[in-house]
């Protein structure tokens, strides 16, 4: 009976990476280009939270292209990863560093949402594409330092893992997964979710955009093009640094361990699930959760000053049709933020816990059946980690509302132009 269970397991796995997989490859590769073309319109590419999108877009299309090919090999039992240690290596390392900078980039977005929102003039201030360039660029280099550990501990040819490329050691297992956890997945979806928070309770229906922007002139200044770009720019830095450990750390044809492209030593592994842990979920989630808060304290303080500049509001009304579109541009954009958000907090979570548990209790620690099960549960946690690089095309589509399908629109009927010509 337990050996037709994993034999029903292994198949079913493969069904998904074989015909699941695809799907995923096909959709996220159209829907990121899609993003990207469209954020990088004239309309859209100078405010710094599209940058930032399109910034995360790019980075997704990167770990599409390069990551979820062996998985649609594997279901054909012919991935190279499986075997060959330097693919192993390099994947594992683009796979887990691309991740990790496309959801601090979404972090970052949240905050630069809640920054733009406060009534503070020197924290609007700090949006800008000055400041997010620089954020973009530190989040690279942490983000390749984070998992740079990956190339001595991961290895090919794995046995008691869930995939053959995999973690050579206990010591580079526990590194790796506690990265990832925490800086990866649950600190960025904490900070999400505070900052989100905080900018909900900025634009409260009853308080208009452009007043609350009236009121602090600096920390408005602050959200823009050159700001975002310095952020984008310093976030793919940190997100590479954070894991270019990884060439040395992983390696083909491991046996103990879920991938035969896996770490090879327990302290690679450590490093590895440690940074994606950490600055990958982790830390993210939890400014996300922090700027949140801070941005419902905003809407308070907003609030108490309604009443005393209702006057000024009947003098400057006539700029409220100037700033309509800018206003009705930054409402879609936090819709489409909030929803990212719960698609990242549902499709990224399972992976970080299964990761836990199987540094906390490895392969060969139980039954056979309890060894499949690992496998199975972490194939389909890879598949739906590569579905949270795939949607954010249509989430914009769906929550972006007229500014997302205005632009797409006129995209399409530039490219039409450009073909009929």
């Amino acid at each position: 009976m337990s050996n037709k269970s994993i034999e029903s397991l292994e198949y079913i796995s493969d069904q998904f990476n074989r015909y699941l997989a695809p799907s995923i490859f096909l959709f996220g590769i159209m829907g990121n280009i899609m993003n990207c073309l469209v954020l990088s319109q004239r309309t859209l590419r100078s405010n710094p939270c599209a940058l930032l999108f399109l910034a995360s877009s790019f980075i997704g299309l990167i770990s599409i292209l390069l990551g979820l090919p062996t998985r649609i090999l594997a279901g054909w039992h012919v991935d190279p990863t499986a075997t060959i240690n330097w693919i192993c290596k390099t994947r594992v390392f683009i796979v887990f560093s691309t991740r990790t900078m496309s959801i601090w980039l979404i972090t970052l977005a949240t905050i630069d949402r809640w920054l733009i929102s406060s009534i503070n003039i020197h924290r609007r201030q700090m949006s800008n594409l000055k400041n997010v360039k620089r954020e973009i660029f530190i989040t690279i280099i942490l983000s390749i330092l984070s998992y740079i550990h990956m190339f001595p501990c991961y290895g090919a040819n794995n046995i008691d893992a869930p995939l053959k490329c995999y973690e050579n050691t206990a010591g580079c297992l526990l590194m790796t997964d506690l990265t990832y956890v925490l800086f990866s997945i649950i600190i960025p979806l904490i900070l999400m979710i505070i900052f989100g928070l905080l900018t909900i309770s900025h634009v409260h229906p009853t308080i208009d955009r452009w007043l609350i922007s009236s009121i602090n002139i600096h920390r408005r200044q602050m959200s823009n093009l050159k700001n975002v770009k310095r952020e984008i720019f310093i976030i793919i830095i940190l997100s590479i640094l954070s894991y270019i450990h990884m060439f040395p750390c992983y390696g083909a044809n491991n046996i103990d361990a879920p991938l035969k492209c896996y770490e090879n030593t327990a302290g690679c592994l450590l490093m590895t699930d440690l940074t994606y842990a950490l600055f990958s979920i982790i830390i993210p989630l939890i400014l996300m959760i922090i700027f949140g808060l801070l941005t419902i304290s905003h809407v308070h303080r907003i609030h108490t000053r309604v009443a005393y500049i209702d006057n000024t509001v009947r003098t400057i009304d006539h700029s409220k049709h100037v700033n309509q579109n800018s206003k009705k541009t930054d409402h879609h954009l936090l819709r489409m933020l909030l929803l990212q958000i719960f698609s990242l907090i549902v499709l990224c979570i399972p992976q970080a816990v299964q990761k836990l548990y199987m540094t906390f209790k490895p392969f060969g620690s139980g039954s056979k059946l309890e060894d499949a099960i690992k496998t199975f549960l972490y194939n389909i946690d890879i598949l739906l980690a590569f579905m949270a690089s795939a949607m954010p095309f249509y989430i914009y589509v769906l929550a972006g509302g007229s500014v997302i399908r205005k632009a797409s629109i006129n995209l399409i009927r530039l490219i039409q132009r450009k073909i009929a010509c």
